[in-house]
């Protein structure tokens, strides 16, 4: 959620990743809230996936959304502002049927051809079928030499992903790798790095019960999606 009651001025929201298991999630990326009449939102290289609304737009002054990627099998985009100008809207990928009536323009929904003439945005858009290979981001962390975040989305299924960890870990150094959804508990990958890629484990973990609970448990994302945290072993 980028926005509140409060208008928001000079935002960013650049390479951010989102994902929802199938069957869970509303409101994936919200520009905007309620009716709060916002200034000015630069939305650059994200990538997110899954939800019935993948990206929800309200208002805004004025809007760039370039480069990003977008997933889910519910609608593509809602945009509710039935103003388009101060919008530079393209360069974005949308993993669904074009013939899908999955974007929506001021309460109406339209195919992806309808919704770029309805709006006049999009021009330089794409809507595609989804990958056959896995996508990976490495994020190596700025604070903590040797440590990064992988984020893996495992299109094609595979049991284990090649990730190139150049760069992140020295020639010779003992490593562990921890699945993000169970972060203390054993690691799913140890040793030695050898220099380039290493495979990791995409079957999942079961993530832990939260304290006090929760009405409905976490899912397991593997094999579809996870994320990892790569660092020096202590």
């Amino acid at each position: 959620l980028m926005g509140g009651q409060e208008p928001v001025q000079d935002g960013s929201m650049v390479e951010n990743m989102t994902y929802f298991s199938p069957g869970f999630g509303v409101y994936n990326v919200n520009i905007g809230f309620e009716t709060t009449s916002n200034v000015d939102l630069v939305v650059r290289d994200n990538y997110a996936v899954g939800g019935r609304r993948v990206f929800d737009v309200r208002f805004w002054q004025l809007l760039s959304v370039t480069g990003n990627t977008l997933a889910g099998p519910g609608r593509m985009v809602v945009h509710g502002d039935r103003r388009v100008t101060g919008r530079q809207w393209s360069g974005n990928v949308y993993h669904r049927n074009p013939a899908a009536w999955a974007w929506r323009y001021a309460g109406t929904n339209y195919t992806f051809s309808g919704w770029q003439a309805a709006t006049g945005l999009g021009a330089g858009d794409r809507a595609v079928p989804p990958p056959t290979a896995p996508r990976v981001f490495v994020r190596p962390n700025l604070y903590e030499p040797g440590r990064a975040t992988v984020v893996v989305y495992n299109w094609s299924g595979q049991g284990g992903v090649a990730v190139d960890l150049t760069g992140v870990l020295p020639v010779g150094a003992s490593y562990e790798v921890r699945n993000a959804q169970d972060f203390f508990g054993p690691p799913v990958a140890s040793g030695a790095y050898a220099g380039g890629s290493l495979t990791l484990p995409m079957g999942g973990v079961t993530p832990p019960t939260p304290i006090g609970g929760s009405p409905t448990p976490a899912p397991r994302t593997g094999p579809a999606f996870d994320v990892f945290v790569v660092r020096l072993a202590p």
